[in-house]
């Protein structure tokens, strides 16, 4: 019994009944025994509990521990950005402003080889741990503050970049076995670029533990340093029993040239027959929808079980997979002859949209260029996988001339906003294609009575058009009437980073 719970048994008896019985052993009772026990009964157990209450309310000594310091950050090298790029920063980080141009900032930042003042590097590492894509250029202007701050919080870990991580491979490996969702996907990133091999074993022994939802984010995870050596563990995949998990496998098969690419160019085959003759002659071999090999090859289902069931019939639009996954070196190679043969087909828009997938898979720019000649539309629906990313990267002439034929084509106000999706992955637009998209969008947007959503692709394309192009955009909504949409926020974003730009190009 401690010494408060004594004096209230104490008091609960009652003087008239019993001495106060007190436990001067407690400190703050020490030095005021002897004049607590000069008082009477009474006095002693209300001099006491007032003594023994202010004792509880001044708390408790503090607890301290001996904790080594970690080593400090090694002295800057880099130089700290202006003021005004300060005050750019704090715009898209802390106002939540113009979000989409912060690529572009680091970018300047990196070539002028700045770093960002302190209050930023948390907000900076958060924005790295939350987006992937940024990470390879946030990561040139940390500095060794920054590097510093990320050895601090696992979670920043790939601010390290992977020369450290591969000394600490060890942490990388504890971290995938028992990590959060989100630290085993950085580790398991990490692991991957250091060792592929092993980072797939990995993940094989620890597959049929895994969450179904995280299955297909481990798969995507894969797309680093994939090769011929995945081929085996992704073929696994394609029966797992959540449809996402067999959709990423099938994307990553369909760049390699692996056995499945050769079992479907096999039945790709039996369903195009193309015999050459004027243009060419094109018979379209639909299989039974019980066909063990298509069955097999996941493209068909298992027929239903029930007694008296028909077989559902099978059309040429469940069958694109195949010809997505299929050789494109099986076809005939006068490939204009051939692509133009097949736009004479009733399914040719399907067959085609087919091959041009196909062509970005297997990275053939001599299918690609005849598609975008032929038919460019058919390239405004693969949202992030158009042909762009399968382009050399510095050939912007052959971009250009993409994304060119994609709004001059007769139909180009109508899908527009499908255009403009599939053109928004190249960060390169030149004044003349700006110049083409504002016009586009200008015609588009005095169509619209939805504001919301052209205000929507104004934002779109804000981010991306060339800052030269600001007086024409300034000319033509000076000239709009009063009740028609207007461009001010894009002024206002063509502006913004006109002025950002203005401080690295005087330095």
């Amino acid at each position: 019994m401690n010494a408060w719970e004594t004096l209230v048994a104490s008091a609960l008896v009652g003087t008239d009944r019993q001495s106060p019985v007190i436990d001067f052993s407690v400190p703050a009772l020490t030095d005021y025994q002897t004049a607590l026990q000069n008082q009477s009964a009474t006095q002693q157990i209300l001099g006491a509990a007032g003594l023994i209450s202010a004792y509880q309310s001044a708390g408790q000594s503090v607890v301290t521990a001996t904790l080594s310091l970690s080593d400090a950050a090694n002295p800057e090298q880099l130089n700290c950005c202006s003021l005004a790029t300060t005050q750019h920063l704090s715009t898209i980080l802390q106002e939540n402003r113009y979000g989409d141009i912060l690529p572009e900032l680091l970018q300047l930042l990196a070539q002028a080889q700045q770093t960002v003042p302190p209050d930023f590097l948390p907000l900076l590492l958060d924005v790295g741990k939350k987006d992937k894509k940024l990470r390879p250029l946030i990561l040139p202007i940390l500095g060794n503050l920054g590097q510093w701050l990320a050895r601090q919080n696992r979670q920043w870990e790939y601010g390290l970049g992977t020369k450290t991580a591969d000394v600490d491979l060890v942490t990388i490996q504890e971290v995938w076995a028992t990590g959060s969702r989100s630290e085993r996907s950085t580790a398991l990133s990490q692991w991957r670029e250091l060792q592929p091999a092993e980072s797939r074993e990995a993940l094989a022994a620890s597959w049929k533990t895994e969450k179904a939802d995280d299955r297909a984010a481990w798969l995507e995870i894969l797309q680093i340093g994939l090769s011929l050596e995945d081929e085996e563990f992704l073929e696994m995949t394609l029966a797992d029993r959540v449809e996402p998990v067999r959709r990423q496998a099938v994307h990553l098969l369909n760049q390699l040239p692996s056995q499945y690419r050769q079992r479907l160019t096999k039945l790709a085959t039996e369903l195009l027959v193309i015999k050459d003759a004027d243009g060419y002659q094109i018979k379209i071999n639909l299989p039974q929808a019980d066909s063990l090999a298509w069955i097999a090859a996941g493209i068909l289902n298992k027929p239903s079980s029930k007694t008296g069931a028909q077989p559902a019939k099978v059309n040429i639009d469940q069958l694109s997979p195949v010809l997505i996954g299929a050789d494109l070196n099986a076809w005939p190679q006068d490939i204009d002859r051939l692509v133009a043969s097949i736009q004479n087909l009733p399914t040719g828009n399907i067959i085609l949209s087919s091959l041009a997938r196909a062509a970005c898979y297997q990275q053939r720019m001599d299918w690609i260029e005849v598609l975008i000649t032929r038919s460019p539309t058919i390239f405004t629906n693969f949202g992030t996988q158009t042909p762009l990313s399968s382009l050399p990267s510095d050939d912007h002439d052959i971009k250009e001339r993409f994304l060119t034929q994609l709004l001059t084509v007769d139909n180009a106000i109508e899908t527009l906003p499908s255009t403009i999706a599939a053109i928004k992955c190249e960060p390169h637009w030149s004044v003349a294609l700006s110049s083409l998209v504002f016009q586009k969008f200008h015609q588009y947007a005095q169509q619209q009575s939805y504001q919301y959503h052209v205000q929507e692709l104004s934002s779109m394309i804000s981010s991306h058009l060339d800052i030269n192009i600001l007086p024409e955009v300034q000319r033509i909504n000076a000239e709009l009437a009063p009740d028609k949409f207007n461009y001010s926020s894009c002024i206002n974003f063509l502006e913004f980073r006109r002025n950002m730009r203005a401080v690295f190009d005087t330095t």
